[in-house]
């Protein structure tokens, strides 16, 4: 994992940009809880860049929407 150390100045942020490995095979991920100590958590909420071919139906890499094998076993059908 990367971070753009621009974006670190002492303070805290809201956010955090990142440059992570990811599976193309697996969906993306919105949101992923992080303990931040041993009694407390946080969800964080993911925003990706630069996608190309991402499809919005099944969350993965690779296809559009109209190529999504979800799509093309239900016959076509919107899940819109």
């Amino acid at each position: 994992m990367e971070y753009d150390t621009k974006q670190i100045n002492g303070g805290f942020r809201n956010y955090m940009r990142i440059k992570v490995l990811i599976d193309v095979r697996m969906p993306l991920k919105q949101r992923k809880r992080i303990m931040v100590s041993s009694s407390k958590q946080v969800y964080v909420k993911f925003k990706y860049e630069k996608l190309k071919l991402f499809c919005f139906l099944c969350g993965c890499l690779g296809h559009s929407d109209n190529f999504c094998p979800i799509r093309i076993r239900e016959g076509g059908t919107s899940w819109r």
